[in-house]
This record gives structure tokens, sequence and C-alpha cells, in this order.
């Protein structure tokens, strides 16, 4: 696995967007609660298709994995709504693309986010 950069904030939507787009293998996201990540790219209210390049990647046969932390190791309200919004989506999302999409959590404080497409790997 190649480092492809290390980003000081998540806010050059474009760049992760053409990384989807270009995935062939495999997506793996860790992170805090993947709100942003989910309504940035796989919002399944979304007519727009830049809204929904996840399930694009997941139709040619991509596999996505998500590992976010319980909400009860999360530090602001704010970030415990958004994993409760989260949540939901992901259940919705995992009923339309089972056999490529997982998402899990873990039992400890986040401290970085990883973004790994293919061989590549983004650090947070």
């Amino acid at each position: 696995m190649k480092v492809k950069d290390i980003r000081s904030n998540r806010a050059h939507r474009q760049f992760y967007e053409m990384l989807i787009r270009n995935a062939r293998k495999k997506i793996d996201i860790m992170g805090v609660t993947a709100n942003r990540f989910i309504s940035d790219f796989a919002d399944t209210d979304s007519t727009h298709e830049n809204m929904r390049v996840l399930f694009a990647a997941m139709s040619r046969g991509v596999k996505i994995r998500i590992l976010i932390p319980e909400a009860t190791y999360l530090e602001s309200d704010s970030q415990r709504r958004d994993a409760a919004n989260v949540r939901s989506k992901l259940e919705i999302i995992k009923k339309e693309y089972s056999s490529n999409f997982e998402f899990k959590y873990f039992n400890h404080l986040p401290t970085h986010s990883i973004f790994v497409v293919d061989d590549e790997c983004i650090l947070g």
C-alpha cells in the first residue's frame, strides 16, 4: 500500500469523488461518524450522479467497508446525533448492496481517519 496523501481537512470533495469513481476493487474507510462521507457520496434521496458515486462503485463490484466508533465513544452531542443518523443510512445501504457493503463499530475513541481505495491510502 502506498500513502497517497496526508490531508489536514476533508474539504476537497472532488478529490475523494474521483478516487471513488476510479476504484476497481475496494474502498475501506475508518473515521468518526462517516456522516459527511455518506451524505456526499451515498445520498439515497438524491438524483444527482455525483451524490451517488458510492452506489455506482458497488454496482461495478467494488467492495466497501466502513469502520466507525460506537456512539458512546464520541465526544460531542453533535457527533452522537450524526452517528445515529448515519447508522440508519448504513442499514438501508446494507439491505440494497449486501454483497458489496459492510460496516462495523469499534470500542474506543477515534483518533484518526483512514481512506483506502484499492492500493492508495489517505490519512487524516
